[in-house]
């Protein structure tokens, strides 16, 4: 049977509306627009999906999916997710053998042992991997959940993310901080990480609908509208936004919390008990529901607690960023993601009140300003967050993957040349070592005629390499 290009593994996929849907949908379309032949292997839509029912197998967009029927418990407690997490690595288990059919394997950290399935796959089936870490555990459980680090289950995983990591041909990050703790943490090899952002579609220009959205009770006429969009979870600072509405209750700002998370019924209780009327919740939104209240919005909140910066990044960060509005970040003030918005919006260290306070007073009394940080916004996502420019990044990943490492001739001048193995290393770690080599002559020496060689010439190289004794 011919081998097809790349299997995707993931979770969720359309026709589920979350972010962690969306984005492997986006990647997969316009990767199958370039050329590739694009499978997904992912669970049964059920609790994020507008949709009742659903075939297990379907093509959209050129991608062709199937779709795994799994337990499915109610994620707002612990054991439920861990239910959810062990059925679905399970299920995939189940697949193993079909990766024989495919070239390379992409695999997202969500549920996070998901990894663990597509690495063993890789490695006895000898696939490339491409790993797309949304999400680092155990180090968000560690730091949240009040997991042991020096558990013995927590070494054990840490110790498979290493395996998972070291067998991958790539790893993607999300933000620089990600990057360098795969790096450091999980002993990924620095010339294998990538950085490639979350991403939005670029929002077709309409004037402010004031009047509709009052009409749907998110704000009023005139009245400055402070968003959040996203989860409500144990990595946010929600009660920072809580408490600068209590203070706030003379000014004319209305604040508008819309999406899901295990805190969310806590905060509108705890809302409604303090008596706060100017705080409005909304279910997850989609399509132009979701981008009328961003239009609708004066300036969008990004929260993430202090230690959360290097382990996950937030999703609504591009979809913000398209609007072209300012963004009051609530984040570690030296974080990449802070450096990066830096200009496009105002900054407050999780847990203070008066400084997040202070900047939502100055945006709402200096518009001209604000309209310029909207601007830089907007500059900002049309230079690194428009989704044409991300997926553009993981084709070009995937082209570099295809081209073998060492293909180039031994009598490449300008090439360096290869010295002879000692007895004690191993021939694969002199392999990888030489292909760092080659990494390296690639990047000074980029247009070198000579290191041309079509994949045939490789694969016989690599045949003779096997039989010559050591």
């Amino acid at each position: 049977m011919k081998k097809r290009d790349v299997l995707v593994l993931c979770q969720y996929f359309y026709p589920d509306c979350i972010s962690s849907a969306t984005l492997p949908t986006q990647l997969c379309a316009d990767l199958a627009g370039s050329g590739h032949r694009v499978d997904v292997l992912c669970g049964m839509p059920k609790e994020y999906t507008p949709s009742v029912r659903v075939p297990r197998r379907e093509i959209y967009e050129g991608v062709h999916i199937r779709r795994m029927r799994y337990l499915q418990c109610s994620r707002k407690r612990a054991a439920g997710r861990v239910i959810n997490y062990l059925s679905f690595f399970l299920a995939v288990l189940l697949h193993l053998p079909g990766f024989v059919y495919y070239r390379t394997i992409i695999v997202y950290t969500t549920p996070p042992v998901l990894p663990f399935a597509a690495a063993l796959g890789a490695f006895l089936l000898r696939k490339r991997l491409v790993v797309v870490c949304f999400d680092r555990y155990p180090q968000l459980a560690v730091r949240f959940s009040g997991l042991s680090s020096g558990s013995l289950f927590c070494r054990a995983w840490k110790r498979a993310n290493r395996f998972v990591y070291r067998k991958a041909a790539a790893a993607v990050a999300l933000s620089d901080d990600m990057k360098a703790q795969l790096i450091h943490t999980d002993r990924a090899a620095p010339e294998k990480v990538r950085v490639i952002p979350n991403w939005y579609e670029r929002l077709p220009d309409r004037p402010r609908t004031d009047e509709s959205s009052a009409q749907k009770g998110c704000c009023a006429n005139g009245t400055f509208v402070v968003s959040y969009c996203g989860n409500m979870g144990v990595c946010q600072d929600m009660d920072i936004i809580l408490t600068a509405a209590d203070r706030l209750r003379e000014e004319d700002i209305e604040f508008v919390l819309a999406g899901h998370g295990c805190k969310k019924d806590e905060l509108e209780r705890r809302a409604k008990q303090m008596g706060l009327s100017r705080v409005r919740f909304h279910g997850f939104l989609t399509g132009e529901s979701y981008t009328d209240l961003l239009r609708d919005s004066d300036c969008l909140i990004v929260s993430i607690r202090e230690g959360v910066e290097d382990c996950s990044a937030p999703s609504k960060t591009a979809s913000y960023l398209a609007a072209g509005r300012p963004v009051l970040d609530v984040m570690k003030l030296d974080c990449s993601l802070a450096r990066e918005l830096a200009g496009a919006g105002l900054i407050s260290a999780p847990g203070d009140t008066d400084g997040f306070q202070r900047n939502l007073l100055w945006l709402k009394n200096h518009p001209e300003a604000a309209r310029r940080m909207g601007e830089h916004a907007k500059r900002l996502f049309e230079q690194k967050y428009e989704r044409s420019i991300c997926t553009d990044q993981y084709v070009q990943l995937l082209q570099e993957l295809e081209q073998p490492v060492r293909a180039r001739k031994k009598s490449c001048p300008e090439g360096l040349k290869e010295p002879k193995r000692p007895a004690n290393r191993s021939r694969q770690d002199w392999s990888e070592d030489a292909g760092r080599r080659d990494q390296v002559h690639a990047a000074e020496k980029p247009d070198c005629a000579a290191c041309a060689v079509q994949p045939e010439a490789w694969e016989l190289a690599k045949r003779e390499e096997k039989t010559r004794p050591v």
